[in-house]
Formats: structure tokens, C-alpha cells, sequence
């Protein structure tokens, strides 16, 4: 198990980087045509790694060292010394006063439109920050903060519409228009192209990739490796039942996530699984001294429900790994819940559980060796307590 976990790491490790076809522009403005390791970051970037060709060695260029860099029909970011305003947006970090705190800085700003009105994006953490120049100026930040005034009531800076409306002046951009307009990624593409267009520019691609939420509905069947233990402390009673070999069948439902070039998944994964086992036992009487044979049962069915995270690592178009961890509610719908020692019934309750597995897809098909972490069954007895863990190599067949 482990040597399987150890391969799957080691090799999502090497498999993840991708080198696609685009381009860098050095400071002696010399464009060269490259391969650049695609991260498809979340955060503006402050170095590339990029090779000539396919069998050169990587070669890595600081924010510094080039101009503008591009990963074609992807991204294109321009590297540019700023003013920004780094001040906190959340409430318990807003500042009292209402201007910018400018410092200057080297960054490689995202191109969201092109055109006689650039628009640029930068995000590091939880800062975002939009800037926009004229006819290839300087990129200037377009002004938002909030801030706290009078026994801390709430304050905004749009100094971004007076921005707006001061230099990009058209017919079809009224004032009502720039008043209403937020300081958001999408709303500030649509008006910056709009602007574009009254101004008689050509239709702007920047930004014209836009990354969805994607889904995948699936059936997963499965084979489990189960582990059932009980104890009774008063009677110095350990019972482990042989492992059982059983079989599972689920339905997950996947949402794909938008970033980080769909690397990232929400797993909800209902199965039904169950376990059957019985076993003899030797149970010692401290009064008598002496050992007496009892038989211990167990007939458990139920459907869990199983949320977790999911992350891929893409070897190809065809291939890739993931990695999965998983949290257990206690809410279980039991369809069977006979446990008994030496005839005596008792009831089983499940408590939260994790479980953590990986594997491999190919295509529209996907097998994985998940574990799943000891959960007592909490039943109601006050002498014995009963855990229950298990392996499973779960199948997953898209349905779409």
C-alpha cells in the first residue's frame, strides 16, 4: 500500500509539468519564440521557467529580466514598475484612512483586454488589483479601498470611476454607466471592450478564454478489504474478526473547480457498502477462572456519503493522477445493523470518518486504492467497543 502511494506521488511529482508553445520578450526587446511551463497561476508570477525547444534544458527569467512573455491562446502577461496600493480589504485589517499607500514595485500584470484601453489584472493572496493604460502608456491602478471612519462604520474609494470618466471618454459611456459600474473582474472586461469598440477598435481575444465549472457524473464500483475489531475492557475480551473480502457500488457527482487549470475537484461520492462476518471466540470468566467458548456476528449494510477534495496531476491528454482525501459524516442511511456477541444484539452507531486514497484515470474510466480510517461503531453497550476500518480499490466508469 504504501510503495503504491510512494509511486503515485513520485510520479504526479514529474508528470504535472507542462511546457506549451508562447513566446518572451527580453529587455533588449528581442522576442523569442519558446516552450513555457504552464501553472496557470492564481497568483501573478514573479519568474517563468521556459525551454528553447523540447530537449533544451529549462532556463528560468525573474520579473526584472523581460518585458512581456505570452503562452499562446492562454495567457499573456507585460512586465511594468507600478505604484500599488497594498492596503487590507478585510474587516478586521481596513484602515482609517481613505487614500492609497502607494509603493512602488516590478510586477508582470495579466492582459485582460488589449487594445487603445488596456485593462491588467494582478492577484497575490488576497490582494486583486486592476490597472489600465492609454495608447501603450504606463499601466496605472485604478483606484478601490475601503476603509473604516466614524466608530467603525465602513467607508469605499471608487477614485476608479473618476478615473474611468475622465480618460475613457465615449458616446456610448454615459456617466450613469461609470457610476454603476463595480470593481469587478467581469464588469470591468465588459466596459473596457466596450470602450474599445465605440473607439473603433478591433474585437479584443485577451481575456476571451474564460475557464468554466465543469461536472462529471459517475458510477463506482468497488472491492473492500474490511477490518472489524471488538474489545471488552471488563473481560479482557479482544475479538478480531477475519478480513472480509465485499464489494461496494457508488454514484459520484464531481464539480471541477476553475483554476489552477482544472486541477481541483469537489467530490460527492454516496455508496453502498456492508460487511458480514461472524466468528468464535474465547471468553475468560475472572469469578471461575476458567475460558468459555461465545460467537460473535455482525451484518452491517448502510450508504455513506462521503464529500471530499479531489486534486489532478495531468500526465497527458489521456492520463492522469489524482489524489483524494475525504470526510465521513455520522449521517448514514443503515439498512442492516445486526451486531451481536453470543446472541446478545446490539445497536450500531458510526461516527465521522476520514479516508484517503489516489489514483489513476484513463480517459473516461479511473481505479484508486482509498483507505478509510478506524471509526468506532458506537454501539450501546457500556462493555464493548467496536471499530471498523477498511481498504477499498474503487472503480469509476463517466457517465458523462
Amino acid at each position: 500500500m504504501f510503495i503504491l502511494f510512494l509511486f503515485v506521488t513520485t510520479t504526479c511529482t514529474f508528470g504535472q509539468i507542462i511546457f506549451e508553445k508562447g513566446y518572451l520578450i527580453n529587455n533588449e526587446n528581442l522576442k523569442i519564440e519558446c516552450l513555457i511551463k504552464n501553472n496557470d497561476w492564481k497568483n501573478n508570477p514573479n519568474e517563468i521557467e521556459y525551454r528553447l525547444n523540447e530537449e533544451s534544458p529549462v532556463r528560468k527569467s525573474t520579473v526584472e529580466e523581460i518585458r512581456e512573455f505570452g503562452i499562446t491562446g492562454v495567457s499573456r502577461y507585460v512586465s511594468a514598475k507600478v505604484k500599488i496600493d497594498r492596503s487590507f480589504n478585510e474587516l478586521d485589517r481596513l484602515s482609517v484612512d481613505r487614500n492609497p499607500v502607494w509603493e512602488e514595485k516590478q510586477l508582470f500584470l495579466k492582459v485582460l483586454v488589449d487594445g487603445k484601453a488596456t485593462l491588467y489584472y494582478f492577484e497575490d493572496g488576497t490582494l486583486n488589483r486592476f490597472f489600465y493604460s492609454l495608447n501603450n502608456s504606463l499601466p496605472q491602478q485604478l483606484i478601490y479601498k475601503r476603509f473604516v471612519y466614524k466608530e467603525s462604520k465602513i467607508g469605499v474609494n471608487n477614485g476608479y470611476q473618476q478615473q474611468l470618466l475622465t480618460d475613457l471618454q465615449c458616446k456610448d459611456i454615459t456617466l450613469d454607466k461609470i457610476q454603476s459600474l463595480e470593481y469587478r473582474k467581469d464588469k470591468l472586461v465588459a466596459f473596457f471592450r466596450k470602450y474599445n469598440a465605440c473607439m473603433g477598435g478591433k474585437e479584443d481575444l485577451s481575456e476571451k478564454k474564460i475557464t468554466k465549472f465543469g461536472y462529471h457524473l459517475s458510477v463506482t464500483p468497488g472491492i473492500n478489504f474490511s477490518m472489524l475489531s471488538a474489545k471488552n475492557p471488563n473481560s479482557h475480551t479482544n475479538i478480531r474478526f477475519n478480513n472480509n473480502i465485499n464489494f461496494s457500488l457508488g454514484v459520484e457527482g464531481e464539480l471541477i473547480l476553475p483554476y489552477d487549470k482544472n486541477k481541483w475537484g469537489i467530490e460527492l461520492n454516496p455508496t453502498y457498502q456492508y460487511i458480514h462476518s461472524s466468528m468464535n471466540y474465547m471468553q475468560y470468566n475472572m469469578l471461575t477462572g476458567q475460558s468459555f467458548p461465545k460467537t460473535a456476528m455482525i451484518n452491517y449494510s448502510s450508504v455513506e456519503f462521503p464529500i471530499g477534495v479531489r486534486y489532478y496531476m495531468f500526465l497527458n491528454k489521456d492520463f492522469k493522477l489524482f489524489l483524494n482525501t475525504f470526510y465521513i459524516p455520522s449521517l448514514t442511511l443503515k439498512l442492516n445493523k445486526d451486531l451481536a456477541y453470543d446472541g446478545d444484539a446490539l445497536d450500531i452507531r458510526t461516527r465521522d470518518g476520514l479516508a484517503f486514497g489516489g489514483g489513476i484515470c484513463y480517459k473516461k474510466v479511473n481505479a484508486e486504492v482509498r483507505y478509510y480510517s478506524s471509526r468506532d461503531m458506537n454501539s450501546d453497550s457500556v462493555t464493548w467497543n467496536t471499530y471498523y476500518s477498511r481498504i477499498a480499490l474503487v472503480f469509476g466508469i463517466k457517465l458523462f
